[in-house]
């Protein structure tokens, strides 16, 4: 704002309203402290974690709206095949490893998130012997992948 040093057009939507009504707050409350931290990627993410080829035919039958649609919904988990997965082995639950992990690698395969796919397919074929350690271990895995995942998708404007 005018005589405070802030300049509203520079901050963009990252400004944080109390920053513009409080001249006095700006020094410790920078614009830049107040944006989202961007996320770094590896050179190898993307191929590491996406099937573009797959993803490609996804958007060529059902549009790009349709396919953000479909990601949103596999990624928000809205059919909570995911946290069941995840809580299974959060409670190394591993008799129930083998159609949780099914289902979520169908998933995760139909729409190109090969590494969470590879994952669920990991724990569907290879849980038997696996102890608590083995479990949380998975579960981790999992939610790193699901964490990259999405912000990958995030970054290339799929969801």
């Amino acid at each position: 704002t005018k005589g405070s040093g802030l300049d509203p057009q520079a901050m963009g939507d990252s400004a944080a309203p109390s920053a513009l009504a409080s001249p006095a707050l700006a020094p410790q409350a920078p614009a830049a402290a107040a944006a989202p931290r961007r996320r770094r990627f590896r050179p190898a993410d993307v191929s590491d974690n996406l099937d573009m080829a797959h993803i490609g035919e996804v958007c060529v039958g059902v549009g790009m709206d349709g396919l953000r649609g479909l990601l949103q919904g596999l990624l928000a988990d809205e059919a909570g095949a995911q946290a069941a997965l995840l809580q299974a082995l959060d409670e190394g639950r591993t008799h129930e490893l083998k159609p949780l992990a099914h289902a979520v690698k169908g998933s995760m395969a139909s729409m190109g998130l090969k590494r969470l796919q590879a994952l669920a397919k990991e724990a569907e074929l290879e849980h038997h012997g696996w102890d608590a350690a083995a479990c949380a271990a998975h579960a981790a895995a999992l939610r790193e992948a699901l964490d990259t995942e999405q912000a990958l998708c995030r970054r290339m404007g799929f969801i």
